[in-house]
């Protein structure tokens, strides 16, 4: 059966207020600082996979806009890509063992802070900064780099999730299942060619914890080479 015969349509997301008394969390596919340092130091192809950072830490940002502060727009306001490299470099600079993820809590400490002090207007839909639709994923079907590139995405979105969204546990899917994750794009853009395969993300979450109310979801363990972030 299909994973998608088991979905209704997406629902805007109504969070009033994410739990934050989690204290670890899985970082799904996060670059270690030391390969982040690596590929910043380096040329030719590593702009490649600057690239391929550059879509992981936008699909963490679009996660973070939809579970943190729904209704707020994007948080990024007008920082660019050049910016947040550079803040990143320098607190990666004084630890290499860390992850990016756990980089970037100071940055979206100060983020959130700098947001609290603009004038409130009118409600803003969350702004996914991926744009990449169901119909390129498609299209890519054979094009294991590019499933790779814009797959770093949604693990983004996921770890943003487990940072900052409404599971207490700090990892939702209780396993990294990169097959799982892909399946589950792949189904739900069947039908959904012009939509980001972001918008997969929250019915994705849903349907899991539906899975695990249910006890049909084994719990997994924590694999040693996965990313467990502690949260200081």
């Amino acid at each position: 059966m299909l994973i998608a015969a088991l979905l209704l349509a997406a629902q805007p997301i109504s969070v009033a207020e994410t739990d934050r008394t989690k204290t670890t969390y899985r970082a799904h596919r996060s670059p270690l600082c030391s390969e982040w340092s690596a590929v910043r130091n380096g040329g030719g192809a590593a702009r490649l996979m600057e690239a391929a950072y550059n879509n992981w830490f936008h699909g963490y940002v679009s996660g973070f806009n939809v579970y943190w502060h729904p209704r707020s727009g994007n948080i990024l306001g007008q920082a660019t890509w050049n910016e947040i490299a550079a803040f990143i470099d320098v607190q990666c600079s004084g630890n290499q063992t860390k992850s990016v993820a756990q980089a970037l809590d100071p940055l979206m400490t100060d983020l959130i802070k700098r947001q609290a002090h603009e004038k409130k207007g009118m409600p803003r839909p969350s702004v996914l900064t991926v744009q990449v639709t169901c119909r390129q994923w498609s299209d890519a079907k054979d094009d294991k780099v590019l499933r790779v590139f814009w797959g770093g995405a949604a693990r983004g979105y996921l770890t943003a999730y487990n940072r900052w969204g409404r599971d207490t546990s700090g990892d939702f899917l209780l396993q990294n299942n990169d097959e799982l994750i892909d399946r589950w794009i792949n189904d739900w853009c069947e039908k959904r060619s012009s939509s980001s395969i972001l918008q997969s993300m929250d019915p994705f979450i849903k349907y899991i914890d539906k899975e695990r109310a249910a006890g049909r979801i084994n719990p997994g363990s924590m694999p040693a080479n996965e990313l467990v972030v502690p949260i200081t």
